[in-house]
């Protein structure tokens, strides 16, 4: 009459013991910190549009559109196909980027990469191989990327008089 359901196994996947878990060293001991704090956009994906994050970021699919980037390391992978303005505080590029490179403290060109645009930063660091075609402006301080296209190019003609 009365029928016992069978026990449901539990698929979900055992978290990291707090033990586990690497903290960088430059990070502050008092600061937030997850285990998960990188997201992965894999090779066979294509994606058209604004991406916005605040943990760190890899790219090895097809990019178009806009990425914000807020407070983490932002890597354009070796498959890593990004026609878009990117805006970011630190910026790997392995693969390759067609667009307006905007970062806030560091942009690192790989051997492996191909970029053709314009970079905006205060740092860059370029490895023997990187192939680049295009405008560096180096400031002091990067506008913070904006919300709206229009703050978007009010933000470029701050750029562009800072550096003229």
């Amino acid at each position: 009459m009365f029928r016992r359901e069978p026990e449901k196994q539990d698929m979900r996947v055992p978290s990291v013991p707090e033990t586990e878990t690497a903290v960088p060293a430059d990070r502050a001991p008092n600061q937030d910190f997850t285990p998960r704090t990188v997201s992965y956009i894999g090779p066979t994906v294509y994606f058209k549009g604004e991406i916005t994050a605040d943990e760190g970021l890899i790219i090895e699919g097809e990019i178009e559109g806009t990425i914000r980037h807020r407070s983490r390391n932002l890597t354009i992978g070796k498959q890593g196909r990004v026609h878009a303005d990117i805006f970011a505080k630190v910026i790997d590029v392995r693969g390759h980027v067609d667009g307006a490179i905007y970062g806030e403290e560091l942009v690192h060109l790989f051997s492996t990469s191909d970029v053709t645009g314009t970079i905006h930063c205060t740092r860059i660091l370029m490895d023997d191989g990187a192939e680049f075609n295009g405008t560096v402006i180096m400031t002091g301080e990067i506008a913070k990327p904006a919300r709206t296209p229009l703050a978007v190019a009010e933000n470029v003609e701050k750029i562009a008089k800072v550096a003229s």
